[in-house]
């Protein structure tokens, strides 16, 4: 059988044994927590590119679409530009037949 000082001696070591696994416990707790943590905000920032990239797409598509409707206002800029310039020749011609052919 133990003596008494070698029961207090083992008491002692499991104590200081419990402390220790009770230290290590918590700091692998509080590694855990800040793993988690971690893992939260990559998870936000993830969402968050993927929401910034669905927005890119759809300021490319906008801008695609910008650029479409741009071009079609030149050709019509152009067809307006043309048609000015018919005008004028055709107007003269009208004035000529009207001063040819007076009305009265």
């Amino acid at each position: 059988m133990m003596s008494s000082s070698g029961k207090q001696d083992l008491k002692v070591k499991l104590q200081n044994k419990a402390q220790s696994a009770l230290g290590e416990l918590i700091t692998l707790e509080k590694s855990v927590l800040k793993n988690c943590k971690s893992k939260d905000l990559i998870s936000q920032f993830a969402r968050s590119m993927v929401q910034q990239e669905a927005a890119l797409d759809t300021s490319l598509n906008t801008l695609m679409k910008m650029q479409m409707v741009l071009t079609h206002l030149h050709y019509q800029a152009d067809s307006i530009t043309q048609s000015l310039a018919e005008v004028e020749p055709i107007k003269y011609q009208l004035d000529r037949l009207a001063s040819q052919h007076p009305s009265s």
